[in-house]
């Protein structure tokens, strides 16, 4: 240990540490094990304190000095130094930075040398420099060559840093803002913004419900009927139409995250009549019903959500506890025949086309329908059309009839089964709450894990978990929408929740 103190003749003044080294035993027993001759960097307490030590040739040595001014350190031993004029190393954009002694190892064709350069007018002597070993590489042929320059020039023969790719270039900032240092650009649209991914997912596609007839006002004609020029009329001023109301959005300071438009936690108990956001597939039919879920009140559980259609809605409860009069979205439902309503009944919702890094929750209850009607119902993700115009998607189900709750995934033909469990105690008129969660796989980066989750609330006993996952060809694009499902079935859902999954 080396210490430091302002009295020298003082053997009682204070001493401060300033670096010391630690050198092991083995075995314990044993003598100090160290290497003479060699240069072991001293580990420091104090900033601006460095430097290395070295053992000598002599096997064994003690100092025992009276007073500190004895133990004095010749010019040889210990002299200042200048900061490096470097004091870390680290990637462009990364968080994170390398400090202390740092060794750079580079691999062939790459060289590293230390070279002397004029940066900004000034001379540096010890610079660091990146290159290419200047030498070319044979091809299969004996009279052609490729330089080693053109291997790291990239598709278009030049370098994106140096601008100099031919067009279109690359996206670096929108507005003049750049990505942040994870890579990530987020884009915050209001208004009436509809986000969705292109199929080469090399761009996305923002759409709005508006048309020319919503921006552009009437050309400015003569009257057909009179004969009328426009110099003999007067001037018709066409107010255009009134923007959307913009979303009412807490505010918050440049070092805050950004909020999405539509807010997390979403929940929509239909209280209001309205099933916001939600729209019909082909033929299916659903309506609305005055019941609910014992249960539904834990949808409007979260105060910072901005979203939350419903619940504003007071309750109002009758003497022996029953909710009175809420409304709730059912499905239709039919027999096997070709006289009745047979479809499968799809709602989606289209206010929100992400279904990756989501979990979707309701409570639903299927009851007794017509003569021959199947009792099933469930909630759906990636709910798309592929490359045949037919649709995709997966679907967590109750099934009453199997007595099994599973994932499956629709083909375009078929339901394939992911994977499901036999529940004997599934029966109609009970409620059940249904949670769907879809996030990709981080470790493989090839597919999608769901985790999927049924809890009795009429009855508490049933508590089933299942974790599966699907291929990411047949996941394909993130660009589609969730919702409820149910095949040939009548079927209650209380409310649609929507939770940001980690």
């Amino acid at each position: 240990m080396i210490g430091v103190t302002d009295e020298l003749n003082n053997p009682n003044a204070d001493v401060s540490l300033l670096a010391g080294i630690s050198l092991s035993r083995r075995p314990a027993t044993a003598s100090l094990t160290y290497t003479e001759h060699r240069t072991y960097a001293l580990a420091t307490y104090l900033a601006g304190v460095g430097g290395f030590i070295t053992f000598g040739s002599l096997t064994e040595f003690t100092g025992n000095f009276s007073t500190p001014s004895q133990s004095l350190l010749t010019p040889k031993a210990a002299r200042p130094y200048r900061l490096p004029p470097v004091p870390s190393l680290k990637v462009e954009g990364s968080k994170k930075s390398l400090t202390g002694l740092i060794n750079l190892d580079v691999r062939s064709p790459l060289t590293i040398k230390k070279e002397s350069r004029t940066i900004e007018g000034v001379n540096y002597d010890n610079v660091i420099v990146l290159g290419l070993k200047e030498e070319t590489l044979q091809l299969t042929t004996e009279t052609n060559t490729a330089s080693v320059f053109s291997t790291f020039a990239g598709p278009c023969g030049k370098r994106v840093g140096s601008r100099s790719c031919n067009d279109p270039q690359p996206i670096e900032t929108i507005n003049g803002v750049g990505a942040d240092c994870d890579n990530v650009l987020t884009l915050n649209l209001q208004g009436c913004a509809v986000v969705g991914k292109t199929l080469d997912g090399h761009g996305i596609v923002i759409d709005c419900a508006l048309g020319l007839a919503d921006t552009c006002t009437p050309p400015y004609l003569p009257d057909l009927e009179t004969g009328e020029l426009p110099s003999e009329t007067p001037t018709l001023i066409i107010e255009p139409p009134l923007p959307p109301e913009p979303p009412v959005i807490e505010d918050v300071s440049l070092s805050e995250s950004v909020e999405l438009l539509m807010s997390l936690p979403y929940c929509d108990t239909f209280d209001d009549g309205i099933a916001h956001g939600f729209s019909l597939i082909g033929t299916a039919s659903f309506g609305f019903i005055g019941d609910d879920s014992p249960s539904e009140i834990d949808c409007c559980i979260n105060p910072d959500a901005l979203t939350h259609y419903g619940c504003d809605t007071s309750y109002s409860e009758s003497a022996g506890g029953e909710i009175d009069g809420f409304l709730q979205v059912a499905s239709s439902y039919g027999p096997v025949s070709n006289a009745a309503q047979a479809n499968t009944n799809i709602s989606i919702f289209i206010n929100d086309a992400q279904t990756l890094y989501r979990t979707f929750t309701t409570d639903l209850k299927i009851v007794e329908g017509l003569t021959g009607s199947l009792n099933n119902a469930g909630i759906l993700v990636n709910y798309r059309l592929n490359s045949a115009e037919t649709p995709n998607y997966v679907v967590a189900l109750i099934d009453v009839d199997t007595k099994k709750f599973g994932v499956y995934f629709f083909n375009g033909l078929t339901l394939v089964t992911l994977s499901d469990v036999n529940v004997s105690t599934l029966q109609l008129g009970d409620w059940y709450r249904v949670k769907l969660t879809c996030v990709p796989n981080m470790i493989t980066k090839n597919s999608i894990n769901f985790t999927a989750e049924l809890i009795g609330i009429t009855d508490p006993g049933i508590n089933v978990t299942i974790n599966t996952s699907l291929s990411a060809n047949n996941w394909e694009e993130d660009a589609a929408n969730a919702g409820f499902y149910s095949k040939r079935s009548k079927a209650y859902f209380s409310f649609w929740r929507i939770d940001e999954a980690i």
